[in-house]
């Protein structure tokens, strides 16, 4: 999927959060790119509650995540 596509749709889901949808249910929406989504919507939710998480706190999910993002190309 496209970069900005995929902007749009966390976007999207972001506001459906903001306005009070569960993260689980939000990701429902998009089922071929839950497996993308999830982890950025949960990293989005613990940094807008102010929960900057060590990393030996963190999930094994989130910490691949994290390993992905820091890896891929800009």
């Amino acid at each position: 999927m496209e970069e900005a596509a995929l902007a749009l749709i966390l976007d999207k889901c972001l506001e459906a959060i903001n306005d009070g949808s569960s993260i689980e249910v939000t990701a429902d929406r998009y089922p071929s790119l839950k497996h993308e989504i999830l982890p950025l919507l949960e990293i989005a939710d613990m940094l807008s509650q102010g929960a900057a998480a060590a990393p030996d706190e963190l999930t094994p999910e989130l910490r691949r995540l994290k390993v992905r993002l820091l890896e891929s190309p800009a």
